[in-house]
């Protein structure tokens, strides 16, 4: 977000009232100094002594002046320094963003290279102009303009700017965009501020937003496709979403997901200790929890969840035997 101006010494009636009131005690303290020790005593003095009494409340009263019209000239200079300064960083700022949104085409007028479009992108983040950078990222990446691991990076500023209106956009943009997370070297790209950790932190929409598109990019390939250390990754990032959501339908689609995960052909039989936020937990108490929760969970699952999951059970779990969640006939919690 764009730096706010800054904020201004006190406004001149304040400060002029405030220094008029301390130099007028000042000076009355003065007076008051000089006839306690006998100057401002003019019974018996000569005209020399009286001229030198004068002087000196003409003097003081010349000193405070002085100091009076300092204070005003050292306010004035200061907040006209501090307006030149903001106004003079603002510019070079906005100057700097109209730079960095033409970097993301040629001077010829044709698509920028990825690397120099996540850079203009990383410009804006920097400059504070996360709302502009939200929206022209919502419109390269779909194109595939740029990787996902730097639109990702985009996005976890947002999610760390602590600004609920830039957190939702931030998710959402993930979740449109959640085919296209899954990577062969890191299994699949997410905000680190939430990988394989959760928190509350953030608005309610974003997280949901962020579930969906944890959701689409499980079920954007095979299960064959994805190697046995990206799903445990999954479980590990589900497990801490139905741990730590205080939402109830949030933790609902976790429990879902880690459902399908759990009774896939790849965890039949299968027993291994899986490593969790808390610690370690073995695969097959953690698939029986998580069959004993669905029923449950079921009728608070956002419907978008269900559908998501709907679409590839039979691919991930071809086993007749084990009962689909949302079945009619599934048993009430």
């Amino acid at each position: 977000m764009p730096e706010p101006p800054p904020k201004l010494p006190e406004s001149p009636r304040t400060l002029i009232l405030g220094v008029g009131a301390f130099l007028l005690v000042l000076y009355g303290g003065f007076v008051v100094l000089l006839w306690r020790l006998g100057v401002l005593d003019l019974d018996g003095k000569t005209d020399t002594e009286v001229l030198a009494a004068v002087l000196g409340l003409l003097g003081g009263l010349f000193a405070a002046s002085l100091t009076f019209v300092g204070a005003l000239l050292k306010h004035s200079v200061d907040v006209r320094t501090l307006r030149l300064t903001w106004e003079t960083e603002a510019r070079l700022r906005l100057e700097t963003s109209i730079r960095a949104v033409q970097l993301l085409a040629t001077s010829d007028g044709r698509t920028a290279p990825p690397t120099q479009q996540a850079g203009a992108l990383f410009t804006l983040v920097r400059l504070g102009q996360l709302d502009l950078a939200l929206p022209l990222l919502r419109e390269i990446w779909p194109r595939g303009e740029i990787s996902s691991s730097a639109a990702v990076s985009v996005v976890d500023e947002a999610l760390r700017s602590g600004d609920e209106a830039l957190q939702r956009n931030g998710a959402w943009i993930v979740a449109a965009n959640a085919p296209r997370l899954r990577d062969e070297r890191a299994c699949w790209d997410f905000p680190e501020s939430v990988s394989l950790r959760w928190t509350t932190d953030l608005h309610v929409y974003a997280r949901e937003g962020l579930l969906e598109a944890l959701i689409g990019a499980l079920v954007s390939a095979a299960p064959t496709d994805w190697p046995r250390g990206c799903t445990n990754a999954f479980l590990v990032q589900f497990d801490a979403i139905r741990k730590a959501d205080d939402r109830e339908h949030l933790r609902a689609g976790a429990v879902l997901a880690m459902h399908l995960i759990l009774n896939s052909h790849r965890y039949a039989g299968v027993e291994f200790e899986l490593i969790v936020s808390e610690g370690s937990v073995n695969i097959g108490p953690l698939r029986e929890a998580m069959s004993m929760l669905v029923p449950g969970a079921r009728p608070q699952a956002s419907e978008g969840n269900i559908e998501r999951i709907r679409a590839v059970w039979d691919e991930w779990v071809p086993d007749l035997d084990v009962r689909r969640p949302w079945a009619d006939d599934a048993p009430a919690g």
